[in-house]
């Protein structure tokens, strides 16, 4: 374009001329993203808690709940789910008594003989006479340590058939330690997997020569 055809056009008020046929592209003045710097905005926080104040209907509310809350702490079981409770806690109770029955034990007393390599029990609760003398004879062949178990224990929660096996296993345990263990006749509620049981006083006195046996442990470890 040459200079006086500028100089018409800018008269007419036109700055640039663009021919007709030339394809114009508007540019915009976007800037692209990443060449920018995102300005973020400072966060305040301010505590607000502290200036609020509940209005009466809140109150109200929490009032309300608090006062179910407590009732239902009171009244935890309405009164049918109440019984059924107590009935399911009854049978049980009952189910652990069917399986350990409690079962009141009848006086008795277990006497011991201890000798340096065995202890010998016998029942003692009801010995006759001729029983209670062979008893002290067979303690005066050897010298030994007397000792004595008498039932029922002397605590009263302790007196029923489910503490009578363990005070007379602790009996034994304590009497016998290391030593075998000779049973003149059964004794009470005596489950000591060690014990030999030999001839009771009465079977010996029908039939004296029962007595051997009983000799052969008590001399057993003098010879």
């Amino acid at each position: 374009m040459i200079g006086h055809e500028r100089k018409i056009l800018a008269t007419l008020g036109i700055d640039v001329w663009i021919p007709r046929g030339t394809v114009s592209a508007r540019l915009g003045n976007t800037p692209i993203w990443r060449d920018q710097t995102a300005r973020v905005e400072p966060l305040h926080f301010h505590d607000h808690v502290k200036d609020v104040k509940p209005d009466s209907a809140t109150e109200n509310l929490q009032k309300k709940i608090t006062d179910i809350v407590e009732q239902v702490a009171v009244d935890k079981l309405p009164p049918q789910a109440e019984k059924e409770h107590l009935s399911a806690a009854s049978k049980d109770a009952n189910a652990v008594e069917a399986v350990n029955p409690i079962v009141e034990v009848e006086a008795f007393s277990v006497q011991a003989y201890s000798l340096a390599h065995c202890t010998i029990l016998i029942n003692a609760t009801r010995l006759t006479e001729p029983q209670q003398q062979l008893w002290l004879n067979i303690q005066r062949s050897l010298s030994g340590q007397y000792s004595l178990l008498e039932w029922p224990f002397p605590l009263p929660n302790f007196q029923d058939n489910r503490g009578v096996g363990c005070y007379v296993q602790g009996f034994i345990d304590a009497i016998a330690y290391e030593k075998s263990v000779l049973s003149l006749g059964d004794i009470p509620y005596l489950n000591h997997s060690k014990v030999i049981r030999l001839a009771s006083l009465q079977e010996m006195l029908d039939k004296p020569l029962l007595k051997k046996r009983l000799w052969q442990f008590m001399y057993k470890k003098m010879e």
